[in-house]
């Protein structure tokens, strides 16, 4: 197993009304109609969806730990297509990897 750690980005929030991006929710209350919010996620890379490749994975705070089945070729790809997510390959027996994968 292979174990990558990639920063996530918070793609923000979102007038559900409008479809308009907020630079803050900051003082609004969700309210329907009012000033309603909608959180759009995390950009998260694509093989997470892979579950035959991708068994286990966990968030947490901005940064994202996933668990690989995959070859170093693999993995060197994956690390070269993720730039932007700052992915840092990490040993099996790094301390981060036994606290979120514990069996």
């Amino acid at each position: 197993m292979k174990y990558i750690k990639f920063k996530r980005k918070n793609l923000g929030w979102i007038d559900p009304d409008t479809g308009k991006k907020l630079d803050s929710i900051d003082g609004r209350h969700n309210r329907p109609g009012i000033d309603a919010f909608e959180h759009l996620g995390y950009d998260y890379p694509d093989i997470i969806n892979d579950r035959k490749k991708c068994p286990r994975w966990h968030g947490e705070g901005d940064e994202i730990l996933l668990e690989l089945d995959i070859t170093d070729k693999e993995a060197n790809q994956i690390i070269l297509d993720n730039k932007s997510k700052s992915p840092e390959l990490l040993p099996a027996d790094d301390k981060n990897v036994k606290d979120k994968f514990k069996n």
